[in-house]
């Protein structure tokens, strides 16, 4: 999924799984851990680090 620039300005991947074990050993595929990653909505994230407008739609 790629998003425009004006929606999210930052590189980021959402990775869907089954299970959390599924999740690691991808993740350890891609050089990350479980402790990189985040549970978080990308609107969440977002919001986090002010670049949200407040409508759920990005910047």
């Amino acid at each position: 999924d790629i998003n425009d620039e004006s929606f999210c300005p930052f590189p980021y991947l959402e990775i869907e799984t089954s299970s959390e074990e599924s999740l690691k050993e991808i993740l350890d595929l891609i050089g990350y851990t479980i402790d990189d990653t985040t549970s978080k909505t990308i609107y969440e994230i977002l919001e986090e680090k002010g670049l949200s407008l407040g409508d759920g739609k990005g910047l």
